[in-house]
């Protein structure tokens, strides 16, 4: 059905206005609704976007759904009309929605409607995906229509359909029609610079593994709260022991109040360290002059001097006090108000691209960045608190509280070694692909050729293993002799600088020496041409310093600053290789494992995402015959970018989370 056809079968007047530069039509009839489809089945892409009354995807509500083009825009208000009756086009895999933060409509549709949108072509991922690394105004929908139509939004009316009711100002209306004007406009730009920049096969996965994030958002995480309780309650008593040990050893150096309390802060590092130079506590300081270990005076307490005199009762005691009173802070009561009242269920909100590397990240929205869409606003009224699925500590009493609603389980699985798997990857580092082709441990292969004996998880020597480990993922993100030395010494491994140094020369020179070559180059190369391509493609950029900022750096390319930030890239080059390809893997298996689900009708949903790790929540009669095929799909979404060296997947399922 072409335009004028449309047109004549709509029972609304269309509005035209000049302010916004918009032609509208307000449907409001459910009868426009069926001719509206047919012309929206007709065409390979329209715009979409939403205005809802807040930001809570479990409870808020869309209030008026805007498709269409520069040529017509069409705003339907769900008071009147079934937003229902598209779904054959929201959920047709054939015909492009482009929309800027789609994440968040997709999330609204599926669930008001239980509409799964499918095709979606964000403008907001292919910013991120362009720029990634690199800012320039900002990525909000203000900011790329400025950049690529010189136009400019009109803001007033971005904060107006919050907890609306009644009718729609003629303002908002054009304002809404707006939203859907320019979308595909600017993606065919922005189309132009990811094909130049051969980023398209990037952006395509973003959009791909977008319903997958908000099948994630939108079903949420079930928690057991009396688990959560006995923890918290766990928690507590400790900080009461570690405190009452902290004071018993204090009583003899501090003063009591009125109260008869200590008078010390144990959260203030400068109190303890005075309380601890009272008590002649000294740790041992590793003297370059004379190569020598010394005793001195202690002069702070952060935790690498902390591991050194973890023998100490009170350090004991202090290190106890303060990660369980973190642990309260960071997980305790304060998730249960992000627990939807509607639901019964976390909703955690992840950046889909919240890192350089495209790994996704959680937490409150950045000013500037996403802040001016069609439905991100600038106030949170409407949100729920949020959280970050993605730290949730590994022990039982935390995972396991996450759980499975009646009848499904909980499937956990990740890739086996993933960053190291790709390290020998891109660097083809024989002995190091060996290792995987040996179906070897490779942080114990290392423990091994760096104490001259066999080292398992198991046997005598196991302990030797964890020193290797911090060597194998240390050196991958540029770790030094010097950091190598303070990190083996802070974790109980009494060295000299001269052993540490022996130990990072064999591992770069005998152990793995291509791998470290690679990472060394890649790394330079990053530092001078100010950019890093993927095996995807996928794309980092660096701003490079000016070594001739003369005011900035007074010794040029020989300032230690300048330098330092030199280095600081060389690092995060080194990261990017490796960092980048697990996010493609991840979100590579996340879009697959979710087409495989639909196409075979199983019931599941992908319940988190931690970096190399898919979670999913399954329903009993669907498991056996889901997980291996999900397990499949993780491994052959690794070969598409790993074509040396193979993947393996571990696995557990259980009705709750599990390591």
């Amino acid at each position: 059905m072409d335009l004028a056809k449309l047109e004549g079968f709509l029972s609304t007047p269309l509005v035209e206005d000049e302010v916004f530069n918009v032609k509208y039509y307000y449907i409001r009839e459910n009868k426009d609704l069926d001719p509206l489809l047919e012309y929206l089945m007709a065409r390979p892409a329209q715009s979409f976007d939403t205005e809802t009354t807040g930001l809570n995807v479990a409870e808020d509500k869309i209030i008026l759904a805007q498709v269409g083009d520069e040529n017509r825009q069409f705003l339907l208000d769900p008071r009147y009309t079934d937003l229902e009756t598209l779904k054959p086009w929201f959920e047709s895999s054939k015909h492009k929605k482009v929309g800027h933060n789609l994440l968040y409509d997709y999330c609204m549709l599926s669930s008001d409607y239980g509409i799964q949108m499918e095709a979606s072509r964000c403008t907001f991922l292919a910013e991120m995906t362009l720029t990634m690394g690199s800012q320039y105004g900002g990525r909000s929908l203000y900011a790329v229509t400025k950049k690529y139509l010189q136009k400019e939004l009109d803001k007033a009316m971005q904060t107006s359909f919050i907890g609306h009711q009644g009718d729609f100002s003629e303002a908002q209306l054009a304002y809404a029609a707006a939203d859907v004007r320019d979308p595909i406009k600017i993606l065919q730009l922005q189309s132009k610079e990811l094909l130049t920049t051969n980023l398209a096969p990037t952006f395509v996965l973003e959009c791909d593994a977008l319903p997958a994030f908000g099948d994630m958002r939108v079903g949420g995480m079930l928690l057991d709260r009396e688990l959560w309780d006995k923890t918290l309650a766990n928690n507590r008593q400790k900080v009461v022991e570690s405190r009452e040990k902290m004071d018993e050893i204090a009583d003899s150096y501090v003063s009591r109040n009125l109260f008869g309390e200590l008078s010390i802060n144990y959260d203030s590092p400068d109190q303890v360290l005075e309380l601890l130079k009272m008590m002649n506590v000294q740790v041992d300081v590793w003297q370059k002059e004379t190569r020598t270990w010394v005793k001195k005076p202690i002069q702070n307490t952060n935790k690498q001097t902390q591991k050194k005199i973890m023998h100490l009762p009170f350090i004991k005691a202090m290190s106890d006090y303060r990660k369980y009173a973190k642990l309260i802070n960071t997980y305790g009561e304060n998730f249960y108000p992000c627990i939807s009242e509607k639901t019964g269920r976390l909703h955690p909100e992840l950046k889909q691209m919240g890192t350089e590397t495209g790994r996704p990240s959680a937490g409150e929205e950045s000013e500037g960045d996403d802040l001016f869409s069609a439905k991100k606003h600038s106030t949170k009224s409407h949100s729920l608190p949020n959280i970050n699925p993605l730290n949730i500590p590994g022990r039982p009493e935390y995972r396991h509280a996450f759980i499975a609603k009646p009848d499904y389980v909980i499937e956990t699985d990740d890739y086996s070694g993933c960053e190291m798997r790709i390290l020998a990857e891109i660097s083809m580092d024989p002995k190091l692909i060996g290792i995987f082709d040996r179906k070897e441990d490779a942080h114990c292969f290392v423990a091994s050729e760096l104490y001259g004996v066999e080292v398992t998880k198991d046997n005598e020597h196991g302990a030797l293993r964890k020193p290797a480990k911090a060597l194998n993922f240390g050196i991958a993100y540029g770790l030094g002799v010097t950091k190598l030395f303070e990190d083996l010494n802070a974790e109980g491994f009494h060295i000299t600088i001269d052993e540490a140094q022996e130990k990072y020369n064999k591992y770069c020179h005998d152990i793995f020496p291509v791998a470290v070559k690679y990472l060394r180059d890649i790394g330079k190369l990053a530092s001078e041409q100010g950019f890093l391509t993927n095996l995807n493609g996928r794309r980092r950029y660096w701003n490079l310093p000016n070594p001739d900022d003369l005011e900035r750096f007074p010794r040029g390319k020989f300032d230690d600053v300048y330098k330092g930030i030199i280095a600081k890239i060389q690092r995060e080059g080194g990261n990017f290789s490796i960092q980048s390809v697990n996010a493609d893997i991840t979100k590579r298996a996340m879009a697959d494992i979710r087409k495989f689900a639909k196409e075979h009708g199983i019931r599941t949903m992908i319940y988190n995402a931690v970096y190399d790790e898919i979670v999913t929540e399954t329903h009993k009669d669907d498991h056996a015959f889901f997980w291996p095929h999900k397990q499949r799909i993780m491994r052959e979404a690794a070969q598409i970018w790993l074509k040396r060296v193979p993947m393996e997947v571990d696995g557990h399922a259980l009705p709750y989370w599990t390591k």
